[in-house]
């Protein structure tokens, strides 16, 4: 075997019992002993997941001589001196029906880099070859396999040898395997694929046909042409389950099968707006966050958190683009869009913790708040995805509105990729993206940052839509019932499972808290009546602000009561509309905004 590259080889040894088996070959190991870890994350997912926990079984050998191999910490693993090649074999347990890991059984399997390939230390900037084995069990015999990784030698299925330059390439091209169909089109000269596995009803004719208007309007966006030679969706469906992760030359995509455009269906579902939205997403990552990154996480350190306080750029900035890329792509209507705006202000307002954290801080917190909420996360922090997004709305419409409407946030976006896109070790900090958007602006944006990205009161939104001529009303929670609902409890209700009803979350200060509920209190009983989920609605109907409301729960085993005030309902629904009465030069100005012209 050559020396200077690392060589994997994989099996899928035991499907049934969920096992892969790796073979990790190095013709040159450190002499004084070679270590070898497996990531604890995975880049778009800020989470220590300790992916080694899978790993069930690990030996090593030279030259067919078992050597010694001692687990340093939870994810290393030192080799004993050896100046010969030496090979890691493993078995991983894999069933992980996220898009973040890796699962495998007799239907066909998934895998990211992060949680199959240990990375030999030393080695993370030499070439590597991995050979994906054709299985042998039927029926996953007749399975196709494909990643956007550079194929070797692969036969026709997909299986065979495929490299890549160094240790982050490698894991960064997840690997689909199963009864995959496949669609082809050209956008801007550069070759898409979608790859589909999973049983539907869906025209993925329409949607693939979508998808290229989409990729070519964000390919314009930047300029062309596109930071990668090819590109492919690799999308599952599964009844359970709603995701995507962005790689450099692909995104992992998980969704039910009814999201997809069914066969003659003209009009846009709402599940289909919400899958084409997740499509946008993931494909505005391949400039802003594989190619743009915050300067922290480059390089990566796979085996700790990588802590930035930019996420609410890298993932809100993308949030606020990947639905107005499906305005300006024509995919969606503007009335549709502003629906999908008002509800990203609802999700804000709905959240108390808005005051307490700001979208930095929610950043750098991201590895144990974002991915970990808990009962008390609305009163406790907001997110960078949905407070991002709507930062970077103003901003967009601050800077409009400041140049006289001749510059915007596209062109802040246009400015960072000239600048930043060249050298992938050349990440980001919050300083460049001021410097940016000022140079843009032709003015200073310190307070704008300061009190929006740093502080905690509300965005100053509701005046800039009406600049837009764009109606904002905040309105009360529709109730289920027909008949209306006035009044407020400050609690999420959940179905336990028939007609039982719970406490799954109570907002700070709110009636609720207030009265010493808690979460995961059982409903039992208003006023000694019954409660249940068919006439939950109906019972509070019958009660006005102020009223005092005897409330029976259950917790853990004992029947409680309490007295509680109820509450007006708080207008912290945000419906957008675009207004009739609108001068033209008003209707001009968010024609270039919707249009991005």
């Amino acid at each position: 075997m050559p020396k200077n590259f690392v060589f994997f080889n994989v099996i899928m040894q035991n499907p049934a019992a969920h096992l892969f088996r790796v073979q990790c070959t190095l013709a040159s190991p450190e002499i004084s002993g070679q270590i070898f870890s497996l990531p604890s994350w995975i880049p778009g997912s800020y989470l220590i997941r300790e992916f080694a926990k899978n790993i069930v079984a690990i030996h090593a050998y030279s030259k067919s001589k078992s050597i010694t191999l001692r687990k340093i910490d939870k994810d290393s693993w030192l080799c004993e001196p050896c100046k010969d090649e030496i090979t890691i074999e493993y078995d991983i347990y894999a069933w992980d029906l996220s898009i973040r890991a890796a699962f495998l059984d007799n239907q066909g399997g998934f895998f990211n880099g992060t949680s199959l390939f240990l990375r030999p230390h030393g080695w993370e900037n030499h070439p590597y070859q991995i050979q994906i084995e054709m299985p042998k069990q039927p029926p996953l015999n007749s399975c196709r396999l494909h990643t956007a990784m550079t194929p070797l030698q692969i036969d026709k299925n997909g299986f065979g040898r495929y490299q890549s330059q160094d240790y982050d390439e490698l894991v960064d091209h997840p690997v689909l395997i199963g009864d995959l169909e496949e669609i082809t089109f050209d956008v801007e000269n550069t070759i898409h694929r979608l790859i589909v596995t999973g049983k539907h009803r869906g025209d993925l004719n329409r949607l693939s046909k979508d998808l290229k208007q989409l990729c070519s309007t964000q390919i314009h966006f930047f300029d062309k042409p596109a930071p990668f030679a090819h590109y492919t969706f690799l999308l599952r469906l599964e009844d359970d389950g709603y995701g995507g992760l962005e790689h450099r030359a692909s995104s992992a995509l998980i969704c039910k099968p009814n999201s997809l455009p069914q066969q003659h269906e003209k009009e846009v579902t709402e599940n289909y707006r919400t899958l084409l939205g997740l499509f946008s997403h993931e494909y505005f990552h391949a400039w802003n966050i594989k190619k743009l990154k915050p300067r922290t996480l480059t390089p990566y350190d796979f085996n700790k958190e990588n802590y930035t306080s930019l996420l609410w750029f890298f993932e809100g900035f993308t949030a606020y683009y990947d639905d107005l890329f499906l305005l300006r792509s024509q995919l969606i209507t503007p009335e549709s869009y502003l629906q999908l705006l008002g509800k990203t202000v609802t999700s804000l307002l709905q959240t108390p913790g808005r005051f307490r954290q700001s979208v930095a801080d929610s950043s750098f917190d991201a590895w144990t708040k974002f991915y970990r909420p808990d009962e008390n996360s609305p009163n406790a922090g907001v997110s960078y995805y949905i407070k991002g997004s709507l930062v970077a709305l103003c901003l967009d419409f601050t800077i409009r509105q400041g140049t006289n409407h001749q510059k915007s946030l596209d062109d802040v976006m246009r400015l960072l990729w000239k600048q930043y896109n060249q050298d992938d070790m050349n990440g980001l900090d919050e300083s460049d993206i001021i410097k940016a958007a000022e140079e843009v602006a032709g003015e200073t944006l310190s307070s704008f940052f300061a009190t929006l990205v740093h502080g905690t009161d509300d965005l100053p939104w509701k005046n800039l839509f009406a600049s837009f001529g764009i109606a904002c009303e905040l309105r009360e929670q529709e109730t289920s019932q027909s008949k209306k609902n006035d009044v407020y409890l400050g609690a999420k209700i959940t179905h336990e499972g028939g007609n039982a009803l719970s406490l799954s979350c109570l907002f700070e200060n709110g009636p609720a808290q207030k009265a010493g509920l808690c979460t995961g209190d059982t409903l039992v009983a208003f006023d000694d009546l019954r409660v249940s989920s068919t006439n939950f609605d109906s019972l509070l109907s019958r009660y006005q602000p102020e009223d005092i409301l005897k409330i029976h729960v259950f917790r853990r085993g004992k029947l409680l009561c309490t007295d509680l005030m109820l509450e007006k309902k708080p207008q912290d629904v945000c419906v957008l509309t675009i207004m009739k009465d609108a001068s033209e030069k008003i209707t001009r100005l968010r024609q270039k905004w919707f249009s991005g012209n």
